[in-house]
């Protein structure tokens, strides 16, 4: 299941449309700016250095700006400094698993929480690992919708949550601007149910 998947991000991530972000039909625009995109390479070409494979993407684009190919990368382990860096860029890192522990384990297993996604065949079944994840935002998607709609799943559902009360956790964390506590920012057993 694992090549399988990943083959499907592969392709539908190298099907993405890199543009203009006022174009309506662009589903992924630039970074923040040159030295951004520059940052972001550079890690990922850290990563294959240390070992890391590189599935797609990976190079800034040949055009002005501060553009980005989409970018997959496997075989991160825990002694790579990819594994533990916050990488600010278009940039996927899939990690196999053998069991749902170790799935949330290694889900778990960072510095950093503002969102994250769990897919599965079983709705129930992913909303519970969800609640598992220590992240500030986690959306349970159903995974039939992964080769149709990866980016607008990724884009409507899990940002679409970020429009609610989040502020992130552990180095990411801040307190909402609405919230009146830290307890009322902060509410672990709050899974987005909207799914595909």
């Amino acid at each position: 299941m694992f090549a399988e998947f990943t083959d499907v991000v592969v392709t539908t991530v190298g099907e993405l449309k890199v543009g203009d972000p006022l174009d309506e039909a662009t589903e992924m625009g630039p970074l923040s700016s040159i030295e951004a995109r520059d940052g972001v390479v550079e890690q990922v070409r850290k990563a294959v250095s240390e070992g890391a494979t590189l599935r797609a993407g990976g190079d800034a684009l040949d055009k002005d700006g501060a553009w980005m190919a989409p970018t997959v990368i496997t075989g991160v382990t825990s002694e790579m400094d990819a594994y533990a860096e916050e990488i600010f860029g278009p940039v996927a890192m899939i990690f196999p698993y053998s069991s749902v522990d170790e799935a949330v384990r290694v889900a778990n297993d960072s510095s950093f929480g503002l969102s994250g996604s769990v897919w599965g065949k079983d709705t129930t079944q992913a909303e519970q690992v969800a609640r598992q994840r220590g992240d500030g935002i986690v959306a349970a998607l159903q995974q039939q919708h992964v080769k149709t709609r990866l980016y607008r799943a990724i884009t409507d559902e899990v940002m679409a949550a970020v429009a609610q009360r989040f502020g992130g956790v552990r180095v990411r964390g801040c307190l909402d601007e609405r919230a009146v506590t830290a307890t009322e920012h902060r509410r672990r057993d709050q899974v987005d149910r909207r799914l595909p």
